[in-house]
């Protein structure tokens, strides 16, 4: 079963975490670029961000007991077999997970440049994910205050 509340409380940490990065958005590229500190912020926050998003994805498909994503980003696959993300959300939900495993793996590859770029035009496929969630749990639950759990 999912537990509604588990994956409302799940969602509340992502939305944290991209109103950190929305914070950020707001300061000018050029200062940002000059500020390592509120950059390392920027990635920082990317990063669980994304992983927040990850084991959301992770959490429904164990509780439902789909079958298992080989990879991060095919968790988001899983959820787009099974109808909860739409498909051509799929693929920015994966290059999302790849871009996190950049940030973390591959860190001296990532440009300064490049997460300026994705603050100022991504942070809204982190609100189209957690909607399309909140979309699912309604079809599964209805509306907010109904039931608590899903059921499988």
């Amino acid at each position: 079963m999912v537990d509604r509340g588990k994956v409302e409380a799940m969602l509340a940490r992502l939305r944290r975490y991209r109103a950190y990065l929305e914070e950020l958005a707001s300061i000018p590229e050029e200062e940002l670029l000059a500020d390592v500190g509120r950059l390392g912020g920027v990635k920082y926050y990317f990063q669980v961000a994304v992983e927040s998003c990850i084991d959301l994805c992770n959490y429904i498909v164990a509780a439902k007991g789909w079958r298992a994503p080989q990879s991060c980003a095919d968790c988001f696959t899983v959820l787009g077999e099974r109808g909860v993300l739409p498909a051509e959300f799929v693929t920015t939900a994966r290059q999302m997970a790849q871009f996190r495993d950049r940030l973390v793996h591959l860190y001296w590859e990532v440009s300064d440049e490049a997460v300026c770029g994705l603050l100022h035009t991504h942070l809204y496929d982190f609100d189209r994910f957690a909607s399309y969630i909140l979309t699912w749990m309604e079809e599964e639950t209805g509306p907010k205050g109904g039931e608590s759990e899903v059921k499988t």
